[in-house]
C-alpha cells in the first residue's frame, strides 16, 4: 500500500508542465519519485489558469499541491529538456541553439550527469517513459539507458505520430533499445500512461524509484483520441482532455 504525500507539484517551463508526485511506500525508507512532464501546453491551456478547456485532474494536483507561475526557462523542446535533466540552463550545455533534428550528431554532453545518474548514486532505480529529444547518436553513450535510466520505452526523436509511433518516415518506438512494431493504432498518452502504471505496480516498493513520465501530449495537439473526436475543433481540447486523465491514473 502506498499513500500520496502532500508534496504535489505543478510548474511550467516556457511551453511544458511539469507535474512532481512523492508516493511514499510504507516499506520504503526513501519517497518515490514520480516527474511528469507535458510537451507544447500553453499557459493558458489549463482550466487553473482560466481557460474554457477543462482540465479536472490537472487542477487537482494544483488544489493538493504546490503551484509555481512565475518561471524562467526555454522556448522548446531540447533546450528545455536538456535544463531538466541536466539541471542547467542549455546555455551551459551546448545545448539552447533550437530543437535537434532527426540523425542529428548533437548531443546532451556527456560530462554532464543526468538527474537519473544522481538519484542512482542515491539508491533509486530510475526509468523513463515517453520523449527522449536530447541526442541518439550513439546507443551506447547517448540514449536514456545509457544516460542512467535502467529502463526506458518511449520515442528518441522531437515528434511522431501518435498512432504510428513514425517519425520521418521510420519507426521510433522503443523499449529499451529494441524497436516496438506491435503497438501500430495504440494512441501514445494511453500507450505511455500504461507502461507507467505497469512499472509503478511491478516496482520492488523496498528499493526507492524514479520515473520520468515525458508525455507526447500536446504537440500537434490536433492529434486527439479517435474514439473521443468528433470534428478537428475539438481535437486538441480532447488530446489535453486525455492528458490530463493519464497523468493522474
Amino acid at each position: 500500500e502506498a499513500k500520496t504525500s502532500s508534496i504535489e507539484m505543478a510548474t511550467h517551463v516556457r511551453g511544458m508542465v511539469l507535474a512532481s508526485t512523492v508516493v511514499v511506500g510504507l516499506a520504503a525508507t526513501k519517497p518515490h519519485v514520480v516527474m511528469v512532464c507535458s510537451d507544447d501546453l500553453g499557459y493558458n491551456d489549463v482550466s487553473f489558469h482560466g481557460s474554457e478547456i477543462h482540465t479536472p485532474f490537472l487542477d487537482s494536483l494544483v488544489r493538493s499541491g504546490l503551484h509555481f507561475d512565475n518561471y524562467y526557462g526555454h522556448a522548446i523542446c531540447t533546450p528545455s529538456r536538456s535544463a531538466i535533466m541536466s539541471g542547467r540552463y542549455a546555455s551551459h550545455t551546448g545545448m539552447q541553439h533550437s530543437f535537434l533534428l532527426t540523425g542529428t550528431d548533437v548531443n546532451l554532453p556527456t560530462k554532464f550527469k543526468t538527474v537519473a545518474n544522481h538519484m542512482n548514486e542515491q539508491g533509486y532505480s530510475s526509468h523513463m517513459v515517453g520523449k527522449w529529444h536530447l541526442g541518439f547518436e550513439s546507443a551506447e553513450l547517448h540514449t536514456p539507458l545509457a544516460r542512467g535510466f535502467s529502463t526506458y520505452y518511449g520515442y528518441l526523436s522531437g515528434g511522431e505520430d501518435y498512432y504510428t509511433h513514425s517519425a520521418d518516415g521510420f519507426l521510433d518506438l522503443h523499449n529499451g533499445s529494441i524497436p516496438v512494431f506491435t503497438e501500430n493504432g495504440a494512441y501514445s498518452t494511453e500507450l505511455f500512461a500504461n507502461e507507467s502504471i505497469r512499472i509503478i505496480q511491478n516496482h520492488d516498493s523496498v528499493v526507492p524509484f524514479y520515473l520520468y513520465l515525458a508525455f507526447q501530449s500536446v504537440q500537434f495537439g490536433f492529434c486527439s483520441p479517435r474514439s473521443l473526436a468528433p470534428s478537428l475543433d475539438l481535437f486538441y481540447s480532447l488530446s489535453l482532455g486525455a492528458l490530463s486523465a493519464s497523468s493522474t491514473r
